[in-house]
């Protein structure tokens, strides 16, 4: 299933018109082809096979669910739901959820019709909950000090930024499941911005959420909030 979300038990009913349904062990996946048939017609070609539930099928339905709430306000009880059962139930921290909304649902959010209005709402969200949370306790971020969450929003001043990346640096980003182009697509990001702060902070985190995509297919959301902090730690503030 999926940690992030509350989901109606299998074969249970629902204890909140908030909980997501629950999608069963597989799914079925149907495609097709389109061909004439020689006499001025077409011929359908339908086919279905039966894939294996992932924790990225969670996040789809979950989107899903954002983007038809109605009236749109709402969304905040409903995002309120899962973060309180994350928290609870399975003693999640609120700086990881609000880091899987910024980077695996808003992006998912955006395909949709009527985005602009949810991923705001959502963005928001995800600000007033970052900023009780520092308020609570201090200048913390949805990352930690001096991440590069905090120093793209400038909630951190520095004089310049220090890459300490090697091979081994990226190296691990594979363990996490980011794959080879997307490494080299980084190493570029800090070789040509190097010198320029804002620039590199702010390409990072587009990094960080185009990696947030591709991991969303690959079924490992769970990794981004671990990334996020990597890219942290080998781009940081001097």
């Amino acid at each position: 299933m999926n940690d992030f979300y509350s989901i109606v038990e299998e074969h249970s009913k629902k204890v909140s018109t908030y909980q997501l349904e629950n999608l069963g062990p597989h799914r079925e996946m149907s495609f097709g082809s389109v061909k004439k048939d020689g006499y001025g017609g077409t011929q359908v070609n339908r086919q279905s096979i039966l894939s294996k539930t992932t924790p990225a099928d969670y996040d789809s339905a979950f989107a899903f669910r954002i983007s038809r709430i109605k009236p749109p306000y709402e969304l905040e009880k409903f995002l309120d739901f899962h973060l309180h059962h994350y928290e609870n139930v399975h003693e999640g921290k609120m700086e990881k959820f609000a880091l899987h909304m910024k980077y695996v649902i808003a992006p998912l959010l955006k395909s949709r019709d009527n985005s602009n209005l949810y991923t705001e709402l959502l963005n928001l969200w995800i600000n007033k909950k970052t900023m009780d949370h520092k308020n609570q306790f201090g200048n913390t971020s949805i990352a930690g000090n001096g991440n590069i969450v905090n120093i793209a929003a400038g909630n951190i001043h520095q004089e310049g930024v220090f890459s300490n990346a090697d091979q081994s640096s990226y190296d691990k980003l594979k363990d996490f499941g980011v794959d080879e182009t997307q490494i080299s697509k980084l190493k570029k990001i800090i070789e040509d911005n190097k010198e320029n702060t804002p620039s590199l902070m702010s390409k990072a985190l587009n990094w960080v959420a185009e990696v947030g995509k591709s991991l969303a297919v690959k079924g490992l959301t769970e990794n981004l909030p671990q990334i996020t902090e990597y890219i942290g730690q080998i781009i940081h503030p001097l």
